[in-house]
């Protein structure tokens, strides 16, 4: 039977009935226009009459086919287009014509129609100009006057429907603060209120004259000179100095000292009164270096550089470094900087570094703990190790020097949060062993619960007789576990690759965890479904490789799977933001976790997306038609004249050329509102523009274009190409079906599956052979006798023509296979290249054999057994329920409710079965296991019907013969002596069965396969 042959007739009918003519328009003036929209204020049509508000100034014009938005009644009418007889542009004191057109659908019936609306214009009252606001301003007496600007005035006047701003007048005795004038000469006075004209203001200057505040009211007036509504309040602060404090710190040779530790943002907001924004260096030091992200000396960022403003933050992060192996005595040092509040005001300021040379006899120690985690830091064998290796004597005790508190504490016999234990002073003695001393190994490094990088613990270590002191150090590296957060954003249509991001990652891990080693691997906590997927090998829709998993790991570098391989695809209909959560593991296998906000935006063109397919290496021709139907769609039924395009492919997927040939390149298309191409004509054509893909790209790229349908009425589009790998991997094609039907297959979902890959026709198809135990593949399949032959490896079958067909070849099931399977096929193209596919192929338990009744007891124990492969149908549509079993059949059923569980032995005990018998394993099972020891005579007696008696003592003995425990015997047919007595009361006290009736079990009656099935599902479902 081919179903889809009839469906494939039905839809053909149905798209001739689609493309049979409209009728005409006829006017008929109902009101169908629910409310007209104009600049966000709705107005609703009265008597078919538009009325537009405008401002009383207006004097232009408004375009009603784009300016207005209109909805429509619902009810049974249908909107197609408006129209505008006498010009969509309308003016001032104009009344013009907005026609629609709609359908009306009555008793089945559809007729179109139009309606006149009259459209005029209204002016709104007179609103008249105002100035209001405030403009905040300082100043110091160190620094230049400060030049004033036309626009901060004008920032603050409001025209309305008045006339532009003239100037202004300012108003405010405080000459002994601040002064005004024109190009910084003669003093304007402002006591009497003195006036600027607006083509001054940008030559408008303020001269600091002392420490100080003033306040001036600033009025505006009009190009007419009429005062309008309104003032601001221009307030002043004039400062003694733009100099900040300076910053002086000391160290020795051999610490490193961090830009955080000056509290720059303090000392500015005390000197400045605002909050630092940014801050740039001015002279670099001489006997030192600055640097980004100090870790060790041998691992930090880049070099600060001159001249360039930084955030407060990425100054926090610089730190100086002396040059360590040159200074050899007390040396000094300094960095010059200039800092600015948000209104641009600059500062400069100083930081004196004293060097202090320091000779250190202990070699360097290190050790990397957790972010906020107190630890036991000292390690007492290693400092008396190098100690004694000087030769100084036994070493004796140790100092050390406090690090910066803000950073972290020595704190002695801590044990918790609550119990901190005692503050280490430097004048504090640590000790190996003793009575009244303090021991190093009660000594704890308590981190600052909020700081990550670096600290130096500096030490003295004496011998025992309190000589020959040696200095060492210990770097501690304290390693934040939680990373700072990222922010990404893509559109619905694309995707976001995680290459930018992994290299941001690894920016964020490094200065969390103060080392410049980087993260290693990452796991993902995956999104919802509702937001997208996480790809890993993403190339396009139709080659989105395998989806990221919670448990994989996605590498920095190597070998493994790249984390730079890994893509978001968004849904295609989210937008919106949410939060990617993930944890960056280090070579420990510590995990630092991080969040990544994904913003998804919605994508919006005039005209709907196309996407095309082609191969790489091919040429794909612009699809004129494909554009034209869009563009018709967009505008209502005009087609577009002209086009250009706004946005190139990628370069690397490939390039647009015109006139390309086999013998000639072309020209490159411009990304060009000048290079324009027609849809008709004689002049330059669309048609021949054509997207080279190159040979070594795969995946998607876009182009985007704008398309004319007149000088003035546009449309915006997309293309999306999707360019397929040289031999490519078609889209899976998936079929189910009931284990007792056959499966057609479907010449065209091959065709389609190529074309969704290459612009090439199908030609041919070659299958791999379906798995044995699922069934086979049949060409022209009627019924179990009778069909065409079954199909070989290596047998072709056609798209169309004379050869065997795709369309005739069916997959028969095996009787009882219930399951799925991959068939692999290779597809052939016009060309006689080859691709690769999949069927993905899945047998369904069919849902009811027509002989058993959805209300027999035995329904769900049917379906039950068929589902778990105990037993199957009799054939593709009956079970034979009352059938009768051997004792071959239950022995095998058994044995499959069992598990299949292999004998011990391959040699049967039986003389009466053989090794081809199907159930000559259950038989050796149940041997061993004393289930069925057999006749008296020794023999297997398979095809003997089997009793309700045996069956049910079978098993009771495949469950280890349970005690019925005090279940009473309620059956006269059964004897309290009878061998399977026990057996026959245990399985009615389990609810194996409930006997024939209440009073008899019939242990002499057959069993049949009903029965048998309902038995094993009441005992192991």
């Amino acid at each position: 039977m081919k179903g889809k042959r009839l469906l494939s007739l039905i839809l053909s009918v149905a798209m001739l009935l689609m493309c049979m003519p409209l009728s005409a328009y006829a006017a008929n003036g109902e009101s169908v226009i629910d409310k007209v929209t104009y600049k966000g204020t709705s107005i609703a049509p009265k008597d078919r009459n538009i009325v537009l508000s405008v401002p009383a100034s207006f004097t232009g014009s408004i375009d009603m086919s784009s300016e207005l938005s209109i909805s429509y009644i619902k009810l049974n009418y249908k909107y197609f287009a408006e129209m505008y007889p006498e010009g969509a542009t309308i003016k001032y004191g104009e009344t013009k014509i907005l026609r629609t057109q709609y359908e009306v659908t009555e008793n089945g019936k559809t007729s179109s129609y139009t309606s006149d609306y009259k459209v005029s214009l209204q002016k709104n009252e007179f609103i008249s100009p105002s100035f209001e606001g405030r403009l905040s301003l300082r100043l110091s007496m160190d620094g230049s006057a400060l030049q004033l600007s036309k626009a901060q005035f004008e920032k603050l006047y409001k025209q309305n429907d008045g006339k532009a701003m003239g100037g202004i007048t300012i108003e405010g005795a405080k000459a002994s603060v601040v002064t005004f004038s024109v190009n910084n000469g003669s003093p304007i006075d402002t006591s009497v209120g003195g006036k600027v004209q607006a083509a001054n203001l940008d030559r408008l200057y303020l001269q600091p004259k002392g420490v100080g505040t003033a306040s001036f009211k600033v009025s505006a007036y009009d190009t007419d000179g009429k005062t309008v509504d309104g003032y601001i309040s221009l307030d002043v602060e004039v400062i003694k100095s733009t100099k900040l404090a300076d910053i002086n710190i000391e160290l020795s040779q051999l610490e490193t000292y961090g830009l955080r530790r000056a509290n720059l943002a303090t000392i500015f907001q005390e000197a400045a009164k605002k909050d630092i924004d940014s801050v740039k260096i001015t002279e670099l030091p001489t006997l030192g270096r600055l640097v980004h992200n100090y870790s060790s000396d041998g691992s930090y960022g880049n070099t600060a550089s001159r001249d360039t403003y930084m955030s407060i933050a990425d100054f926090n992060m610089l730190s100086y470094i002396p040059n360590r192996d040159s200074i050899t005595r007390n040396v000094a040092d300094s960095v010059k900087f200039t800092a600015k509040d948000k209104d641009g005001n600059e500062f400069t300021g100083s930081i004196n570094i004293s060097v202090i040379y320091q000779r250190m006899g202990l070699e360097d120690m290190s050790a990397t703990i957790k972010k906020g985690e107190p630890v036991k830091l000292i390690n007492i064998a290693d400092i008396q190790k190098q100690y004694e290796a000087n030769g100084s004597g036994t070493f004796g005790y140790v100092y050390f020097t406090l690090p910066d508190s803000s950073n972290a504490q020595l704190r002695y016999n801590y044990r918790s949060a609550t119990q901190l234990g005692d503050a280490v002073k430097e004048t504090d003695a640590f000790y190996i062993t003793g009575t009244n001393r303090k021991y190093l190994n009660s000594l704890y490094f308590v981190p600052d619960s909020d700081y990550s990088g670096s600290v130096y613990l500096y030490y003295e270590a004496y011998n025992s007789n309190q000589q020959y002191p040696l200095f060492g150090r210990i770097r501690v590296n304290v390693a934040t576990y939680e990373l700072t957060d990222l922010s990404y954003s893509v559109y619905q249509d694309e995707y976001l690759n995680f290459e930018e991001i992994g290299s941001d990652i690894n920016s964020k891990f490094k200065s969390a965890d103060g080392t410049s080693g980087g993260f290693n691997y990452v796991r993902f906590t995956l999104p919802s479904a509702s937001y997208g997927t996480l790809w890993y090998g993403y190339k396009s829709s139709l080659n989105t490789g395998s989806r990221v998993g919670s448990s994989d790991n996605y590498y920095r570098s190597g070998s493994g799977r790249l984390l730079s391989d890994v893509s978001f695809v968004p849904t295609s209909s989210y937008s919106g933001s949410f939060v990617l959560k993930y944890n960056a593991y280090d070579n420990s296998n510590n995990a630092y976790s991080g969040e990544i906000e994904i913003n998804v935006k919605e994508t919006k063109y005039d005209v709907e997306t196309l996407v095309l397919n082609i191969k790489a290496g091919r040429n794909l021709e612009m699809p004129v038609t494909a554009i034209n139907n869009a563009v018709r769609d967009a505008s209502g039924g005009a087609s577009f004249n002209y086009l250009y395009f706004s946005d190139l492919p990628l370069s690397r997927s490939g390039a647009l050329y015109y006139g390309r040939t086999a013998a000639d390149k072309g020209t490159a298309v411009e990304e060009d509102s000048n290079d324009v191409y027609n849809r008709t004509g004689s002049e330059k054509l669309l048609s021949d523009v054509v997207f080279a893909a190159n040979s070594a790209f795969a995946g998607d790229t876009e182009l985007e274009y704008r398309a004319f349908v007149s000088k003035t009425d546009y449309y915006d589009g997309k293309i999306i190409i999707r360019v397929a790998e040289g031999n490519g991997t078609l889209p899976d094609i998936s079929y189910e079906t009931p284990n007792n039907l056959i499966l057609g297959f479907w010449g065209a979902d091959f065709s389609d599956a190529l074309k969704t890959l290459t612009n090439d026709s199908l030609d041919y198809v070659i299958f791999e052979l379906p798995p044995a135990e699922a069934g086979e593949l049949v060409f022209e399949y009627t019924s179990d006798s009778k069909y065409g032959y079954k199909v070989k490896a290596g047998d072709k079958f056609d798209r169309l023509g004379s050869g065997d067909l795709i369309s005739d070849l069916d997959f028969v099931p095996k009787l009882g296979y219930i399951g799925s399977f991959d068939l692999n096929y290779t597809a052939y193209d016009s060309v006689g290249e080859q691709y690769d596919g999949v069927v993905k192929i899945k047998i369904l338990r069919a849902s009811d054999f027509e002989d058993v009744s959805k209300v027999a007891y035995y329904y769900d124990s049917v379906n039950w057994a068929v589902d778990k492969g105990i037993t199957e149908g009799t054939s593709r549509t009956r079970f034979s329920p009352d059938k009768d079993c051997t004792r071959a059949h239950v022995i095998t059923f058994l044995w499959r409710a069992k598990g299949c569980p292999e004998p011990k032995s391959v040699v049967s005990p039986f003389p009466d079965i053989k090794d081809s018998d199907y159930f000559y394993k259950a038989a050796i099972w149940a041997f061993e296991n004393d289930i069925y020891p057999g006749t008296k005579e020794g023999n297997f007696a398979a095809d003997k019907v089997c009793t309700r008696r045996d069956f049910v003592y079978l098993l009771w003995m495949a469950e280890g013969q349970p005690s019925p425990g005090t279940q009473k015997n309620v059956f006269e047919d059964v004897k309290d002596d009878d061998a399977a007595c026990k057996a026959i009361l245990w399985a009615y006290k389990t609810g194996v069965t409930d006997g024939t009736s209440a009073t008899r079990f019939s242990p002499d009656s057959s069993t049949n396969r009903a029965q048998v099935v309902t038995f094993l599902y009441r005992a192991y479902k």
